[in-house]
């Protein structure tokens, strides 16, 4: 008790003489003020989420009074058998109170008394009936079956919420004998025998009892122990952040049970990740859709609301906000979830997403004119960016983001742009961490052609991804233009953005796994990310680089950052004009040694960071930061 008085919101209370169990209930409920009190035995132990689940089952109907979770010892509430049940060999409670809980029985039932084990008691109850009654049971436990009973002739009800476990390991001992402890209270309430006996032949319990048996049974025969649960959020299932996402949650499968929360405005998933792609578990189509001027919406709110109870989620990630409502984080804390934050561009300083404007111009702290908003092209609620939005904007963003306990991102370039976009960031930067993006290859390879170039042949530049306004491709069309001697080759394996095709040669999009392939078919001098924005990661250089493939890039961002760290390529200056990218790509196919020392440096990458940046020393990072908000608590 000593070691627990030190901990935050824990006061021990200590009396001069022994008051018995009915005196001490109502010394504490009067210390509760006007909060609602749980009774909770020395001999328990409980499980996640306990406290908050029995709070939601006190309030789903107004004349609730109490509320008693299941549990292995408790007799009438026992489950999967009244009485004692041994727990099977290798699950502790927490993974007992996880395995009820997925049964999924959602709605709690009616008993005519609560269990004194654990006893969730509404202060409107006390308000109405009183304390505990300390002549019915001066010394003794059966206070609460009077108090039950004195509630139930008022016209108030218990319930047992099935959903919800306790773990106890033995009877309390009682400072009176129990036989004239009941002949007490029964002497006072007549009905309590056969209130009782109703409470063994409940045919809701019984079926509780059974769905549980089963999972149970399942449980210890596929010796599948469930783990903490995290949910992450996205808005896509196909890019770069949904597949890292996937690569997270499979890195981290050994730790926590994955789950994906996913919307698209009209409708919010629920999903597991499989070998290859995202697989719907639950869906719920929304009446009306997330509106961007708006950004909340009160349906989705309660949908998430029932889905991180349903789903016993200890652990919310916010990969994407677009498309879901700004409500999500207070939500999620509302049931003392803890929430953090992943920043993959730059949507919480400017709808824009990449900072660029519709003139390719880049602002590093958000676009008010000519302002691209691209995640919510055909929402006729856009009414476009001026300065007051975007002040307004940011904070908006900044109210929902106070609300977390951490943030992410994956470049020092990202963190001290929204740092500087968003004061926030720079009051809480102890809270904000820098984890660059893991990746896993079978094999790296080198697939840059790295022979002197003849007197008429091209230099063959890769374009990896879909390369549009924000990847550079009026740069690659100017480019084009001026090169009327054909020194140059784009070869584009992505998608080409609107005019792009004419330029390139086009090879189409690819799938991830058949990149290094592909690349080997093009055999490349280098490669070129032209990024006019800065990316917070990269991905197609990652790629590059896998394939030895030195990289030309814009000095912007992860990209420049990253190309500048390793050697592995070329920066252009900002703003790089197609003159600049021109005069480079001249140098770089004149000079076969310079290909070829930074084709060595981009190896020197491989063996090094390439191998040790994997997805399983990205996740243990991850790890790191879960563990602690779930030992320590949402802020």
């Amino acid at each position: 008790m000593l070691r627990l008085a030190k901990n935050p919101g824990v006061d021990v209370i200590r009396n001069s003489s022994r008051l018995g169990r009915s005196r001490s209930i109502n010394m504490a409920c009067e210390l509760a003020g006007s909060d609602d009190v749980v009774l909770l035995g020395s001999d328990t132990v409980v499980g996640p989420h306990w406290l908050r689940n029995l709070k939601i089952a006190a309030y789903r109907t107004d004349r609730t009074g109490t509320v008693t979770p299941v549990s292995n010892n408790a007799g009438a509430y026992s489950v999967p058998r009244p009485g004692l049940n041994e727990a099977p060999e290798g699950l502790d409670v927490e993974a007992l109170a996880r395995i009820v809980s997925d049964c999924r029985i959602r709605t709690p039932f009616e008993v005519p008394i609560g269990g004194g084990f654990c006893l969730y008691v509404k202060r409107a109850l006390i308000d109405d009936i009183g304390m505990f009654d300390v002549r019915a049971s001066p010394l003794g436990g059966m206070g609460e079956d009077e108090f039950c009973m004195r509630a139930l002739m008022v016209g108030w009800c218990h319930r047992v919420d099935p959903a919800t476990y306790v773990g106890k390991s033995g009877s309390q001992p009682s400072d009176e004998p129990k036989v004239s402890v009941e002949a007490c209270v029964e002497g006072a309430c007549p009905e309590l025998a056969g209130a009782k006996r109703a409470l063994a032949l409940s045919r809701d319990f019984e079926l509780a009892r059974y769905r549980i048996a089963r999972k149970l049974d399942w449980a210890t025969r596929s010796g599948c122990k469930p783990k903490p649960r995290i949910m992450y959020v996205i808005s896509t299932r196909v890019g770069g952040t949904p597949q890292t996402n996937a690569d997270l949650m499979r890195a981290v499968a050994g730790d926590y049970d994955c789950y994906a929360l996913w919307c698209n405005r009209h409708c919010v998933e629920v999903m597991q990740v499989g070998r290859s792609d995202y697989r719907t578990l639950e869906r719920y189509p929304l009446s009306e859709p997330v509106r961007f001027a708006t950004h909340v919406s009160s349906e989705y709110d309660d949908i998430v609301r029932r889905i991180l109870v349903d789903w016993g989620i200890d652990l919310l990630h916010i990969r994407h906000v677009a498309w879901h409502s700004l409500n999500l984080v207070d939500v999620a804390k509302s049931l003392d979830i803890p929430v953090v934050h992943s920043f993959h561009d730059f949507y919480s300083i400017c709808p824009s997403v990449t900072l660029v404007g519709e003139d390719g111009s880049y602002h590093s702290t958000g676009v008010t004119e000519g302002a691209r908003n691209p995640l919510w092209r055909n929402d006729p609620t856009d009414t476009g960016m001026n300065e007051a939005w975007l002040a307004h904007w940011k904070q908006r963003m900044q109210g929902m983001l106070g609300g977390c306990d951490a943030y992410i991102t994956t470049s020092t370039s990202a963190k001290e742009i929204l740092a500087n976009a968003l004061p926030l960031l720079v009051q809480r930067s102890s809270d904000f961490h820098i984890i660059p993006h893991g990746r896993d290859f079978e094999r790296f390879t080198q697939m840059a052609d790295l022979s002197d170039i003849g007197q008429g042949e091209p230099l063959r530049i890769l374009l990896p991804g879909n390369i549009g306004l924000q990847k550079g491709l009026e740069l690659v069309k100017q480019a084009k233009e001026l090169d009327t001697s054909g020194k140059f080759e784009f070869h584009l394996l992505g998608k080409a953005g609107p005019g792009l095709a004419s330029h390139v040669v086009d090879h189409g999009p690819y799938e991830r796994e058949e990149f290094a392939e592909r690349v080997a078919a093009i055999r490349p001098h280098i490669a070129a990310v032209l990024s006019i924005w800065p990316e917070t990661w990269c991905h197609t250089l990652t790629e590059c680089w896998s394939c030895g493939v030195p990289v030309l890039g814009i000095e912007l961002g992860a990209v420049g950052e990253r190309i500048g760290r390793h050697e592995g390529g070329w920066l252009l200056q900002p703003p790089a004009s197609a003159q600049a990218l021109i005069e480079a790509l001249v140098a770089i196919r004149e000079s076969t040694p310079e290909r070829v020392l930074k084709a060595g440096n981009v190896r020197r990458w491989q063996i090094t960071h390439g191998r040790s940046d994997s997805t399983a020393a990205m996740a243990g990072q991850y790890v790191d930061i879960y563990r602690g908000l779930m030992l320590n608590g949402p802020r």
